[in-house]
């Protein structure tokens, strides 16, 4: 149970950008069944107090700069939304090197200091901050678990890196880049808890249902996209029938794919410096992925014809600020507008050839996510011709908003390094 008139703060650590979101939350939560990622929503409509929460969520494809602040749409159990962003690029070139570079770690914990000294203008304890990180960090300890094993990280041989991982890399940036978020627990105070790819899952539906529509609640399910810098998430939610308060749901099905805006960006680099035509080999990338990670079940299961879907994340965000006439600026309006596939797939085929500096030239809304935006397009467009969509609702809330509202990690919904 939540407790009201307590401080919080929570953070994810990602692949492209770091986010810090602020708000008040007026209600109490109940995990009623983890093991079926089921939650309720208990609200107290008697209730007067609010808690005052913080989460920073150093994601894949977010939207502002960290100078930036940013009153987001509302959602009846969130108020006083506000919303810092920050590019740092984390999980740029895992796909190659499997580790963090210096570049993008030292980025992140500079803008990571910076919101520290956000959440403790708000008058906030940092230490209690709810850190999550996911399939960037997920990627890193996985790379490092199957080169060094679960052992202590000095005492580790150097000797014992496989022949392709010495061939691209540094035996001390791998464990720089392990023992990356030690360090931001050391110096810095926020302790990282790496989500599992359900977790992932869960906590991103929770933060989606936060702020759908009444007709969305009226539905017995719905298809969540959660298309983020190094994972998309495709996530089947299924409603109760209560609505009054904040909607019941249940994650009845998930699958986490390891390809995202700033992987996909990578391999159409990768592809072209050897004069390979990157849209080909990713698209040939995608095929096989699909193949192999969905089962037929699966697909059946999630046709648009069956379900609403719901797409979130930086990817589907700004291409529905860019469509809906917002080229300059993010409009937090953008949340809840209808988007049709067909209209994505116009849009990357007259700009797909388009450099990041022309893309921003054209679009300046999308600042430094201009590098990850034409992946990130390519990605989506795959996808959704995978599953039959045809059309997509808008949403800006998930994984941050759902960690935020939580106020709590699950130790269920942590990943087993």
């Amino acid at each position: 149970m939540t407790n009201l008139n307590v401080l919080r703060s929570s953070i994810d650590i990602g692949s492209n950008s770091i986010l810090l979101l602020i708000a008040r939350v007026a209600e109490i939560v109940k995990i009623v069944k983890i093991n079926s990622y089921e939650s309720s929503f208990d609200q107290d409509r008697n209730a007067v107090n609010r808690t005052m929460m913080s989460a920073i969520t150093t994601g894949s494809r977010d939207r502002a700069d960290v100078a930036d602040s940013n009153t987001l749409t509302t959602s009846p159990f969130l108020s006083d939304i506000e919303e810092y962003s920050s590019i740092t690029e984390l999980g740029k070139g895992i796909n190659q090197s499997g580790i963090f570079s210096k570049h993008s770690m030292e980025n992140t914990f500079n803008t990571l200091m910076d919101y520290k000294k956000i959440i403790q203008a708000k008058g906030m304890d940092h230490t209690k901050t709810l850190v999550t990180a996911t399939e960037a960090a997920r990627s890193v300890s996985n790379f490092y678990k199957i080169n060094f094993g679960q052992g202590d990280l000095n005492a580790v041989n150097r000797t014992t890196m496989s022949a392709s991982a010495k061939e691209s890399r540094d035996r001390a940036d791998v464990v720089d880049s392990y023992s990356f978020f030690e360090k931001i627990h050391n110096e810095i105070g926020f302790k990282v808890n790496i989500l599992s790819t359900e977790g992932e899952a869960y906590y991103s539906s929770m933060g989606v249902c936060l702020g759908i529509s009444n007709e969305l609640k009226a539905k017995k399910e719905f298809m969540a996209i959660d298309l983020g810098g190094a994972s998309t998430e495709l996530i089947k939610i299924k409603l109760s029938n209560e609505i009054t308060a904040a909607p019941c749901f249940s994650v009845s099905e998930s699958v986490s794919l390891p390809i995202g805006a700033v992987r996909a960006q990578d391999f159409l680099i990768e592809n072209r410096e050897v004069g390979e035509s990157g849209e080909n080999k990713l698209n040939d990338y995608l095929d096989k992925m699909f193949a192999k990670e969905i089962t037929p079940s699966f697909i059946d299961s999630f046709k648009n014809n069956k379900i609403e879907t719901v797409c979130l994340a930086g990817t589907f965000v700004l291409l529905a600020n860019i469509l809906f006439g917002n080229y300059t600026t993010f409009n937090p309006s953008t949340h809840g507008l209808q988007v049709r596939s067909a209209d994505l797939k116009t849009f990357l085929e007259m700009n797909k050839l388009l450099s990041a500096e022309k893309l921003n030239e054209n679009f300046p809304c999308l600042g430094k996510r201009a590098s990850n935006f034409i992946g990130g397009l390519m990605v989506a467009k795959k996808l959704l011709t995978y599953l039959d969509i045809d059309k997509f609702e808008i949403s800006t809330y998930g994984l941050k908003y759902g960690t935020l509202y939580e106020g709590e990690i699950k130790d269920e919904f942590l990943f087993k390094k």
